[in-house]
């Protein structure tokens, strides 16, 4: 009888990489927390702090040295969205909201057209009704020879 337990998936070699870039980022941001706690309560030892800062530095050339590698693109407009203090999410929905508005526009163009098409076949047909057949069944003809099977 077989298990029906499922196994669970591997992970791609990009899924490890994004995984380890997370784990940088988060080291990242826990060394700005060590930081800010640091100068916060300073009371006078430059050692500490100093130590803090340069663990900090570090953590952000490892992140940089490894990101630099790592094709990442992000558009300009996602970053611009964050430094104003917006959510990467809330950009994303904006932007499907966009897509399809635009593919809205786009599909009624479509509609438009095929509607002009069939009233110009329609008062061809009426002006020169044989002009208008040769066309019709040339165009038949050549969909015919372009449907894949």
């Amino acid at each position: 009888m077989a298990s029906s337990r499922l196994e669970p998936r591997k992970k791609t070699e990009a899924e490890l990489a994004q995984d380890a870039l997370k784990a940088k980022i988060a080291a990242v941001l826990w060394k700005i927390e060590e930081l800010e706690a640091t100068v916060t309560d300073f009371n006078g030892d430059q050692a500490l702090l100093q130590e803090r800062i340069q663990a900090y530095s570090k953590a952000l050339e490892t992140l940089y040295s490894d990101t630099t590698a790592a094709e990442v693109d992000v558009p300009l407009d996602v970053v611009k969205h964050l430094d104003e203090g917006g959510h990467p999410d809330a950009w994303t929905a904006e932007v499907f909201r966009r897509v399809r508005h635009s593919n809205q526009l786009v599909k009624g163009k479509g509609t438009d057209l095929r509607s002009l098409r069939n009233n110009l076949l329609q008062g061809l047909g009426e002006a020169y009704p044989e002009e208008t057949a040769a066309y019709k069944a040339a165009a038949a003809a050549t969909a015919e020879a372009t449907e894949q099977p």
